[in-house]
């Protein structure tokens, strides 16, 4: 089922583990992450428009982090053009997305200490135009809570 059905909020690409795919890590780029579920298994990312700047992000859900589980924490991935490619995580095909950093970097793209708190539970991935970006504060909110958006 695609993501986009379940009410995400309006910057949402999905929801998963956040891994980093093997050959970002053996050719040093650092440039793009998959979203897995419980099983491993790539999740299909919500629709978004690829090649303008955006800002990625990886908020963790309500409860996920075991020392302080009403905790709302946001990592900035990193910032630049927005794009995405075929990948494949433990074998298995995926498409993972990333930012290609305006200071022209051949290596690092992502952030570093982000992209290690990030690694474990699960996290909600997501495209800003902007950062911070103001977008519909009260949706983002609603859907964190459990709820609705008005």
């Amino acid at each position: 089922m695609e993501q986009q059905a379940q009410g995400l909020p309006p910057h949402a690409l999905g929801v998963g583990r956040v891994v980093v795919p093997q050959g970002e890590i053996d050719s040093g780029r650092w440039g793009t992450v998959l979203i897995v579920d419980g099983q491993g298994h790539p999740v299909a990312l919500r629709k978004a428009e690829f090649g303008g700047r955006r800002f990625l992000t990886a908020s963790l859900l309500p409860g996920a982090d075991p020392i302080e589980p009403g905790a709302d924490r946001t990592h900035l991935l990193g910032a630049g053009r927005y794009f995405c490619e075929r990948s494949q995580w433990q074998g298995r095909p995926g498409v993972a997305v990333g930012v290609c950093p305006d200071q022209g970097r051949l290596t690092g793209w992502l952030h570093v200490p982000s992209r290690a708190d990030m690694a474990g539970p699960p996290v909600l991935l997501e495209a800003h135009p902007a950062w911070p970006c103001p977008c519909e504060p009260g949706r983002r909110h609603q859907w964190f809570v459990g709820g609705e958006a008005s």
